[in-house]
């Protein structure tokens, strides 16, 4: 990636991974012996569910690499954003607002002025929150772990195995939606600052049964978040808000 390239992405992702032959946003923040978790300043039960733990203050700026890799091959290329510095090629270095995830939880963060870029973990099952104030943007990133539906005995000598799949993966999508919205109402009612917000669960993106990925960027003074996940045989990306 060059230097006219990273601008064409920070001006406009949708038209620059949509128009050209690399078509899907990859994000590498797991280096070994890299710690990428940020701190956690305080933490939120949420009625014995998910707790929300919000790192404000403490957000986790880290320095990242943009790699644009058209191998020519659609399935293989991408651009990567990635906390290695790339040994060769072109590539760009910036700063970027990480949020982690973990399971079982649901993690937050203030996205304001110390970078232009926000990664969060790739999602593949999660749920994302965005809620806006007037001084900031609030990112969550939302995991919950769903045990396999169950059968009855009829269920067990008649369903078909194709027939369970779809009703347990449904019964997943369900179950992450709801304890999406239900934190998402949670937080609502106890931060009467919120003036907007979108929220993105599992079944909006998996529809092909592919995972995503989820950034932001700010220009102009305004963080706009979007969302690049596989539609068709392709992957493309939306403004998910701003």
């Amino acid at each position: 990636m060059d230097n006219t390239q990273y601008r064409q992405f920070l001006n406009n992702p949708v038209t620059f991974l949509n128009g050209g032959p690399v078509s899907r946003l990859r994000i590498n923040v797991t280096t070994p012996g890299v710690p990428f978790r940020n701190t956690i300043k305080s933490t939120e039960n949420f009625n014995g569910s998910v707790p929300t733990s919000f790192q404000y203050s403490d957000s986790r700026v880290t320095p990242i690499s943009l790699r644009y890799d058209n191998t020519g091959i659609a399935p293989t290329s991408a651009l990567w954003a990635q906390t290695t510095r790339p040994p060769a090629g072109n590539f760009v270095n910036d700063r970027a607002y990480y949020l982690q995830w973990s399971a079982d939880q649901a993690y937050a963060i203030e996205l304001k002025h110390e970078a232009q870029l926000f990664f969060t973990a790739q999602v593949d099952g999660c749920g994302i929150l965005v809620f806006e104030t007037p001084q900031k943007l609030i990112i969550v990133h939302h995991n919950i772990q769903v045990a396999a539906a169950g059968q009855s005995f009829l269920q067990s000598v008649f369903e078909s195995q194709g027939n369970y799949r779809t009703r347990d993966r449904n019964n997943r999508f369900d179950a992450r939606a709801r304890a999406l919205q239900d934190l998402s109402a949670h937080i609502i009612a106890n931060n009467p600052g919120i003036t907007g917000g979108t929220s993105l669960d599992a079944r909006q993106y998996m529809a092909t049964g592919h995972a995503a990925s989820v950034f932001g960027i700010k220009r102009g003074g305004r963080w706009r978040i979007y969302v690049n996940s596989k539609t068709g045989a392709n992957y493309r990306t939306k403004l998910m808000y701003g």
